[in-house]
C-alpha cells in the first residue's frame, strides 16, 4: 500500500495501512494521554495551594501566587492566544468521538475515560486536530510540574516555522531541543529572541495582568514593586480602558531587566 501523508496538522512524516496519523504521532499523542491521566492530580494540587485550599486545614485564602492563574487558565479557560485548556479538549473531543462525558465529571475521569478507548480513535475523523493540541497542553503541563532540583528559564516558542511549541531549559543548559519539531537551537540565541521579542511587546493590560504575563515568562515581579515603578514614574499608563489604566508589557519587562546586569543571570526576576 503506498504511503501518505500525515493528517496531523504541520506533520510531514508518511503514513500507510490505511491510517491517517502517522506513527510518531499516535505514539506521542498516547504518551502525552498517559501523562496527564498520571499527572492531572498533581496540577490540581498545585492549583489548590496556589489558592491556599490544600485541604490540609485552616480556611484556605486567596494567593498572590503567580502561578494560580496560568495553572487554572491551562486546566479550565481558553489563553489569550486562543489555545483551549485541559477541559475544553476534553469536553469537545469526547463529544466528537462519541465517548461523552458528564457535565460534572473532574478531568481525571475523562482522561481516564480516554485512556480505556484510546486504541480505537487513531481514525477518527477528529482525532489529527486534537494531537497537537493535547501536545501543546501537556508540553505547559510539565513545565509546570519541572522538577524542583534544578530552576528553569522559559525560552519562548519554538523559532522553527509552524512550530511554535514553547522551550525551557535548566539554567546551565547551552542547548535545547524543541521535543515536537526535533529541531536544536542554542539557549543564546533562544535568550536574545526572547528578550527582543518582550521589549517590544505592545501588549497592553492592567497592572495585574502584566504580573500574569510575565509569570508565564518565568519572570515574577512582586505587585508592590510594579506599584512602586509606577508611583516613580519608570511605568507610565498607555491607555485606559473601563476605568481601569493600561500598560504596555514591553516597558514592564524593560525595567525589570534593569533590575539585574543580564536578565537572564536569574531564571525570575523579583522585586524586594
Amino acid at each position: 500500500m503506498p504511503a501518505s501523508t500525515c493528517t496531523v496538522p504541520h506533520c510531514i512524516h508518511p503514513t500507510n495501512d490505511c491510517h491517517i496519523v502517522c506513527d510518531y504521532c499516535w505514539t506521542g499523542f498516547n504518551d502525552d494521554i498517559r501523562w496527564l491521566t498520571r499527572h492531572v492530580s498533581d496540577l490540581e494540587y498545585r492549583l489548590n495551594k496556589a489558592y491556599g485550599k490544600t485541604g490540609q486545614g485552616g480556611g484556605g485564602t486567596v494567593s498572590t501566587d503567580p502561578m494560580r492563574q496560568p495553572i487554572h487558565t491551562l486546566l479550565y479557560e481558553t489563553d489569550e492566544h486562543g489555545n483551549d485548556g485541559l477541559e475544553i479538549l476534553l469536553h469537545v473531543y469526547l463529544q466528537s468521538t462519541n465517548l461523552g462525558y458528564r457535565w460534572d465529571d473532574p478531568l481525571d475521569v475523562m482522561l481516564q475515560r480516554l485512556n480505556r478507548h484510546i486504541s480505537r480513535l487513531r481514525d477518527h475523523e477528529a482525532t489529527p486536530a486534537y494531537v497537537t493540541q493535547f501536545h501543546s497542553v501537556t508540553g505547559r503541563a510539565r513545565r509546570f510540574l519541572d522538577s524542583p532540583d534544578e530552576e528553569k528559564v522559559l525560552l519562548g516558542p519554538c523559532p522553527a516555522p509552524s512550530c511554535d511549541h514553547q522551550l525551557s531549559a535548566g539554567i546551565s543548559a547551552t542547548e535545547v531541543r524543541c521535543d515536537y519539531c526535533r529541531n536544536t537551537w542554542t539557549v543564546n540565541y533562544l535568550r536574545k529572541r526572547q528578550h527582543d521579542r518582550l521589549l517590544s511587546d505592545d501588549t497592553t493590560a492592567t497592572q495585574t495582568q502584566l504580573l500574569e504575563l510575565l509569570a508565564l515568562q518565568g519572570i515574577v515581579v512582586k505587585p508592590g514593586t510594579l506599584r512602586k515603578w509606577v508611583c516613580e514614574g519608570d511605568i507610565k499608563p498607555v491607555d485606559v480602558k473601563d476605568g481601569h489604566k493600561l500598560y504596555r508589557l514591553g516597558d514592564v519587562y524593560g525595567r525589570s531587566a534593569r533590575m539585574v546586569n543580564n536578565v537572564w543571570d536569574m531564571p525570575k526576576v523579583q522585586g524586594k
